[in-house]
C-alpha cells in the first residue's frame, strides 16, 4: 500500500470518528468543504482552506470526542510506522475536522509542498487552530520534517497551545531528542502542567531527566514551594540512590496525589526492582483505609 492510500485510509478513518460523534449539520459541513477543496485549483487551494479551518469550530461544535474505547484511544494505519493507537482523549471534534481538512489538502499538493502547506495554516491560524495542527502532528505527511514547527509551538507563552503538543501527543515521544524531551518535561513542570500526560515519559526516561528532576526539586525546597506531585514519575526510572528516598518518602506524604504519584512510580519499576514490591502491597493495605481518588484505587488493585 502506497503513502498517499495510507493517508486516504487515515483520511476516511478520522471522518468516520468526526460523523459518528457530531452533529448532522457538522458533519455534512465537513464532506462538503472535504469536496471543495478536492475541485480546487492550486490557487483556489490557497484561500479556501485557512477559511474553512476558520469555520470549522463554529460549523462542527466544541464538543469532546466520544468513544467506544476506555482510554480514548482509536487505531490508525500510518505509513512508515504501521498501526499506531492515537489518544484522542483532549480532543474537541473541531480538531478532528481541522486535522482531516489538511490531510486532505496535503494529498493535493506536490510532496515537496506539503510541510509548507501545514506550516502556512499553523502561521495563519489562531491559537486553537494551531493546537488542532499540534493535535494531528503524527497524521500528516512527512511529520517528521515538522519538529521545527512543534519545538516552535512549545515556545510560544501559551499554556493552550503548549498543552497540545505536551499532552496525550505521540509526536514529542516518536521524534524527539532526548534533549528536545526533556526540555519538554521540564517546562511541563515549570509552567504547572504536568507531567503525566506526557506521552512516552517511562519509554523516553534518562538518566539526565532524572538529574534535572532532583535539581528541580533541590530548587523548589529551597524556594520553599511546592512539589508538583507527578514529578515522581520522571524522576524515579533513572533516579539516584538520594532521589529514590525523596520518592519513599512521598510515599508518607499527607497529600494524596504525592502518594499516588510515588506509588505509580515505584510501581513502573518494580519488575527491575523486586524489593520495592513488598513496600507497595503493604501501601496496597493501608491506602484503602484513606480518602483515595478513583485512579489511585485502580491503581492499588494493579
Amino acid at each position: 500500500m502506497g503513502k498517499g492510500q495510507q493517508m486516504n485510509d487515515c483520511l476516511a478513518r478520522l471522518n468516520e470518528h468526526l460523523i459518528e460523534h457530531c452533529h448532522t449539520d457538522g458533519s455534512a459541513w465537513l464532506r462538503d468543504s472535504l469536496m471543495q477543496l478536492k475541485k480546487a485549483s492550486p490557487d483556489e487551494l490557497d484561500e479556501l482552506l485557512p477559511r474553512l479551518l476558520a469555520r470549522a469550530r463554529r460549523k462542527v461544535g466544541t464538543q469532546r470526542c466520544s468513544y467506544e474505547s476506555e482510554n480514548g484511544c482509536i487505531v490508525i494505519e500510518l505509513p512508515e510506522l504501521g498501526q499506531v493507537e492515537l489518544d484522542l482523549s483532549e480532543w474537541e471534534v473541531a480538531d478532528v475536522a481541522r486535522v482531516a481538512l489538511l490531510i486532505q489538502a496535503q494529498l493535493l499538493v506536490p510532496a515537496v509542498d506539503q510541510c509548507a502547506l501545514v506550516e502556512r495554516c499553523y502561521r495563519m491560524g489562531d491559537e486553537r487552530e494551531r493546537g488542532a495542527i499540534m493535535r494531528g502532528l503524527m497524521l500528516f505527511q512527512y511529520r517528521e520534517n515538522l519538529k521545527p514547527l512543534a519545538l516552535m509551538a512549545a515556545r510560544i507563552n501559551s499554556l493552550l497551545l503548549f498543552a497540545t503538543i505536551a499532552h496525550s501527543n505521540l509526536y514529542p515521544a516518536m521524534y524527539y531528542s532526548d534533549y528536545e524531551f526533556n526540555q519538554l518535561v521540564l517546562k511541563a513542570l515549570f509552567n504547572g502542567a504536568g507531567v503525566s500526560s506526557i506521552t512516552g515519559l517511562k519509554q523516553r526516561a534518562n538518566r539526565e531527566l532524572s538529574a534535572m528532576c532532583e535539581d528541580y526539586i533541590d530548587e523548589r525546597r529551597d524556594a520553599d514551594r511546592a512539589i508538583p506531585a507527578d514529578i515522581w514519575l520522571a524522576l524515579m526510572p533513572y533516579a539516584s540512590e538520594r532521589a529514590e528516598g525523596m520518592v519513599l518518602a512521598a510515599l508518607e506524604s499527607e497529600d494524596s496525589a504525592q502518594r499516588y504519584y510515588a506509588y505509580e512510580a515505584l510501581a513502573a519499576v518494580a519488575g527491575d526492582r523486586p524489593e520495592f514490591k513488598p513496600l507497595l502491597e503493604s501501601m496496597a493495605v493501608s491506602e484503602n483505609t484513606k480518602e483515595m481518588t478513583p485512579e489511585f484505587s485502580q491503581a492499588l488493585k494493579r
